[in-house]
């Protein structure tokens, strides 16, 4: 993205403009993790629509694999390359059956039966999720519905999949699948991750965290860098993981303990701790 900026407007009048995006540089490179943080209206959500398209820039440029996305002859090149998927699985669901679902991708792009039953096999081997090929999707579980969205990506033979809060609808264990299916995804096929996510444990899983206010990034680095600056975080009506507030709480009461993030490995610390 090179200065890019995007306008709402209502009837296209000026008077009635919102700036969603303000001037955004920002460079993602194949392979990988990316965890999008920001309060509701930050531009989370405007910045992910554009990177396949779904939303064009009023000004500057967006490029996916040196293809614009407002270039209409490579906008369907650009959505084979990066799949979106979102909040609530059932907008995405349109078939009867599981794997009926999963092959809708590929039949629009016309492939033979045999390459689109191969595809459909990956997809479903990759999540885990084979037992539930001939299952109908009403049945299945919120998180199982989002795996079956994301298989669907997996089956366009995607390199990117951009997920704007996937497991914000789910309860634990559906978020805690959700997480361990893309982290798979990602270490196993390379396959490049964004995640726009309220969910600051979840964030804390990515490589790299971008941090979005008032419809610019304000920060962009590693959770450890990241999480470090809570009270800046918190300025901005933020949360941190429970793990750095119990760090923070222990270190001021004098326990030696380092700057941990996620909740395991500060577990596995205090019980070393203990255990002495």
């Amino acid at each position: 993205m090179k200065n890019l900026t995007h306008i709402f407007r209502e009837n296209d009048e000026k008077k009635t403009e919102k700036i969603a995006l303000d001037n955004i540089n920002l460079k993602i490179d194949k392979g990988e993790f990316i965890a999008i943080i920001g309060v509701n209206g930050s531009g989370k959500s405007t910045l992910a629509k554009h990177f396949n398209g779904l939303l064009l820039p009023s000004e500057g440029e967006c490029i996916v694999d040196g293809m614009k996305v407002d270039d209409s002859e490579d906008i369907w090149k650009v959505r084979q390359k990066v799949s979106m998927v979102f909040q609530n699985p059932d907008n995405q669901i349109i078939a009867t059956v599981v794997e009926d679902d999963i092959a809708f991708g590929p039949e629009n792009m016309g492939l033979e039966r045999e390459e689109i039953k191969d595809r459909i096999e990956f997809a479903l081997k990759s999540l885990h999720i084979e037992h539930l090929r001939k299952m109908p999707p009403h049945l299945l579980s919120g998180g199982q519905k989002q795996l079956t969205a994301i298989a669907g990506a997996i089956a366009m033979r995607t390199q990117c999949i951009v997920l704007d809060e996937p497991t914000a609808m789910l309860d634990p264990q559906g978020r805690n699948a959700v997480m361990k299916a893309l982290k798979e995804l990602h270490e196993k096929y390379n396959i490049t991750i964004i995640i726009i996510t309220h969910f600051m444990e979840e964030a804390v899983q990515a490589d790299r965290i971008i941090v979005m206010n008032d419809g610019k990034i304000i920060q962009d680095g590693m959770p450890k860098d990241i999480f470090k600056q809570k009270e800046n975080l918190k300025k901005i009506g933020l949360s941190v993981p429970l793990a750095v507030d119990i760090v923070d709480a222990l270190q001021k009461k004098g326990l030696k303990l380092a700057n941990l993030f996620d909740n395991e490995n500060l577990a596995k610390e205090l019980q070393q701790l203990i255990c002495k």
